[in-house]
């Protein structure tokens, strides 16, 4: 029962994949049904944010019509009329983008610039002052989740699983985007991306197979390749096919 009810309360979140588009957002029940009803397909077309606000209307009130309940129905609207740019997710470390570095306002030198280098490479102190899972993240990587919407809205970075999907991003498709400069990520990540898994290590001490790097790395690979891990910037919407 518990179960049911937080997956019709996810039904009501944000549909990530439209995030890109910045807001108004939709909500993933939304979206599924725009996706099932090519009528609404060719009456709302969701890049328009006010073919979206469009939507959010027109849903308020030929929902119940469509099977909705009063509950979603509200819920739709009121994430239609968030300005999700008002509303920024706090970052679940001390916000970076608060505390800048001191030179940039000035004009600077290659030294300064080295400074600034460094500064954005180094890993940030979170959970207090400890990485979650024992993963690092370079400032860097932090001030970009930060600074863009669709980013903060795709990759929650709440649990380790999250960090380590945003991180497979960042090293493919954030290289790809140009958001991203591996130079940066190499101080703070290489180590720990190369490193044996010790649950490997124990398992081949007892004759086991051995693994040489660790799972969190192939993790983060696998989750980069996933075309639902990436908020790119394409124009076009998903598919609309289900």
């Amino acid at each position: 029962m518990v179960r049911s009810l937080r997956s019709e309360t996810a039904l009501d979140e944000p549909e990530p994949r439209l995030a890109i588009f910045g807001p108004p957002a939709i909500t993933r029940r939304m979206f599924a049904l725009w996706r099932a009803h090519p009528p609404l397909q060719a009456k709302f077309d969701l890049g328009d944010p006010l073919r979206r606000r469009d939507y959010a209307l027109w849903l308020s009130t030929e929902g119940s019509a469509l099977g909705l309940d009063r509950r979603s129905v509200d819920a739709a609207v009121a994430l239609a009329r968030q300005g999700a740019l008002l509303c920024p997710t706090p970052p679940p470390w001390p916000a970076q983008s608060a505390s800048p570095h001191p030179s940039l306002p000035r004009m600077r030198g290659r030294e300064e610039d080295a400074n600034i280098d460094a500064w954005l490479a180094a890993p940030i102190a979170w959970e207090f002052g400890r990485p979650p899972g024992g993963v690092p993240m370079p400032r860097a990587l932090a001030l970009l989740w930060e600074l863009r919407q669709d980013v903060r809205w795709h990759f929650p970075n709440r649990t380790l699983g999250d960090v380590l999907t945003y991180l497979g991003w960042c090293l493919t498709q954030g290289v790809r985007d140009n958001c991203v400069v591996p130079e940066l990520l190499a101080p703070a990540l290489a180590a720990f991306l190369d490193a044996p898994d010790p649950a490997f290590d124990a398992r081949s001490s007892a004759g086991g197979a051995r693994h040489s790097k660790a799972p969190c790395r192939a993790s983060a690979t696998a989750a980069s390749t996933d075309p639902r891990s990436r908020p790119s910037a394409l124009p076009s919407l998903p598919s609309q096919r289900a």
